[in-house]
């Protein structure tokens, strides 16, 4: 196999892979503020953190979460999968993107019940 047909196959590997996509959430260790988000890319979400702990900065964060980072540091904001969504090959991206909206929902009211 060629390095052009070995990139080639990567690609379409790597476009065929189900994406991970889930609700999760950032946590304030410090003020105990949850903000929940969903995203079709958890890793994505986590990297984007990770990112912040190593930059020592947290405006890669939702304002509402970089509040939380510019009095306490970054290093007080966690992040949390609460849960994954379990996609069916025969999903469309439409279809994942609209049972993340019903899964994120869900989790909201979840969340403002236990306050």
């Amino acid at each position: 196999m060629t390095d052009r047909e070995t990139r080639k196959e990567k690609i379409r590997a790597y476009k065929e892979k189900a994406p991970d996509a889930g609700v999760y959430q950032f946590i304030s260790t410090q003020s105990g503020k949850k903000l929940l988000g969903a995203t079709m890319n958890l890793e994505g979400i986590k990297n984007k953190l990770a990112f912040g702990y190593k930059i020592g900065d947290g405006t890669m964060l939702p304002p509402e979460m970089q509040d939380e980072a510019k009095l306490y540091g970054v290093k007080a904001i966690e992040f949390e999968v609460v849960d994954r969504l379990k996609i069916k090959p025969e999903m469309t991206r439409k279809d994942v993107q609209d049972e993340l909206t019903v899964l994120l929902e869900l989790w909201q009211e979840k969340q403002n019940e236990s306050r």
